[in-house]
């Protein structure tokens, strides 16, 4: 079973004070964020977050890779532009999921075009929140394809129903 622990320190330094005092000089936001992907990468390797598949881990990397170069010369996080903080963002709850074997319930950002407006808006759903609006598209698609049928009175009084199907 993994350790629910870490998932809920990296939310935390992300959310929270993030000036963690070391003998010398108090850390930055980012080396403080650093640090703990690079903690989470290296108890995985070593197995203390128990099996984890071999995809997984390359995702892991992967995100600990984007974690890296995100915050590569920034002090904070703040420092990011809205598309960077976005993909630290689900970069970080990646490393969660993955060390926390919780993928359904993972959030992901993503910036949609929103009808009547030039601004982009951010939207943020689970993994599972995400799979269940794509099955209703899925599933509101297929009904109009398979057509409908709309009831009615024919000329005489008796009930009709006029169906097509496309």
């Amino acid at each position: 079973m993994r350790s629910p622990l870490f998932p809920a320190l990296l939310l935390a330094l992300l959310v929270g004070p993030a000036t963690t005092v070391a003998a010398d000089a108090p850390k930055s936001r980012s080396a403080v964020i650093l640090e703990e992907a690079d903690i989470a990468l290296d108890l995985a390797r070593e197995g203390q977050y128990g099996r984890i598949s071999r995809r997984d881990m390359l995702e892991l990397n992967e995100a600990h890779a984007a974690v890296h170069r995100l915050l590569e010369g920034h002090e904070a996080p703040e420092e990011l532009d809205s598309d960077d903080r976005i993909a630290l963002f689900n970069a970080q709850q990646k490393i969660t999921a993955i060390v926390g074997n919780d993928d359904k319930n993972r959030k992901i950002c993503k910036r949609v075009a929103v009808t009547g407006s030039r601004v982009a808006a951010v939207e943020c759903m689970t993994v599972a929140q995400r799979e269940a609006r794509a099955r209703a598209s899925r599933s509101m698609a297929g009904e109009a394809l398979r057509g409908f049928c709309i009831p009615g009175q024919g000329a005489s009084g008796e009930t009709v129903s006029a169906c097509t199907n496309r």
